[in-house]
């Protein structure tokens, strides 16, 4: 639709003031408008409370498809902002210099190794066997079962950031994170714990170092957060394991058969963004 240029506006509400009564409060919507003949620009506008947030020339912004095109050419994503200059910082930020990922030392491919719905996600629950994983590699053998990382289980810089712990008594999120504490990381074999554990022909057959002579560490960022949210992005390097969707892979094109570590150098800050589909950060 953004590309046949048949969108005339899209508004985005929150339900803060409950403009659907019997709806949580905390959910969104949205309102597209289309039109049959080609629209060169369109009205956006994100976290409005009410249609009366409309008539304010402060919370909607014009946009054109070189606009979009400039933010992000393959997806033609939005950012949300919940104020138009920051939209036009953005903008104009992008103008004045080179996208990040299109600079040819930046180059790189970012993939979900797994999803849950995922035919060759087969996992298993163990008990804990981490640190017996951890001294199986050191010798140098391959263990038949490798765990599933997940976003919340690493930090910035820090591969084993939190163990996955269940609580019962959480009906809705039962596999919860708790963090190691300083004791825990000074033993070199306590690997963060996870909640599954996938077979290792499986992880060999998805994982991008396989295919390009990297070692048995992944690059990967965090894809957790909210619209809400404004921070960088969260990358990491974890060791071999089945990476679910929370935790893209990334290689870099150019060093695609150099050491992983050597990509690592070249992104020592993340820029970020929030997309509207997912509230979900994406390099740029």
């Amino acid at each position: 639709m953004l590309r046949a240029k048949a969108v005339v506006a899209i508004y985005d509400f929150e339900n803060r003031r409950q403009l659907f009564g019997a709806v949580d409060s905390r959910a969104r919507f949205a309102v597209l408008v289309l039109s049959r003949r080609q629209i060169e620009q369109f009205d956006v506008a994100f976290w409005l409370q009410s249609t009366e947030e409309l008539q304010d020339p402060q919370r909607t912004q014009r946009l054109s498809m070189d606009a979009l095109s400039l933010l992000d050419h393959e997806c033609l994503a939005i950012p949300q902002f919940r104020d138009p200059k920051d939209l036009r910082i953005l903008l104009a930020a992008l103008a004045a210099h080179v996208r990040f990922a299109a600079k040819e030392e930046f180059a790189h491919t970012m993939r979900l190794m797994f999803s849950s719905s995922d035919a060759a996600f087969s996992v298993m629950e163990f008990g804990e066997v981490a640190d017996d994983r951890a001294k199986t590699v050191r010798d140098g053998k391959e263990p038949e079962w490798l765990p599933v990382y997940e976003g919340k289980m690493v930090g910035l810089f820090d591969h084993r950031k939190a163990d996955i712990v269940i609580n019962l008594k959480n009906q809705t999120r039962p596999a919860q994170d708790r963090e190691l504490l300083d004791d825990e990381k000074r033993d070199p074999d306590r690997f963060a714990r996870p909640q599954f554990w996938i077979r290792s022909s499986a992880v060999r057959n998805r994982r991008f170092g396989e295919r390009s002579g990297q070692k048995d560490w992944e690059l990967v960022f965090c894809d957790v957060t909210s619209a809400s949210n404004e921070r960088t992005s969260i990358p990491c390097i974890v060791p071999l394991s089945g990476l679910n969707r929370s935790l893209p892979a990334i290689t870099c094109r150019r060093l695609a058969r150099k050491p992983h570590q050597k990509c690592w150098q070249r992104f020592p800050v993340w820029p970020l963004i929030t997309l509207p589909d997912s509230g979900s950060p994406r390099i740029i």
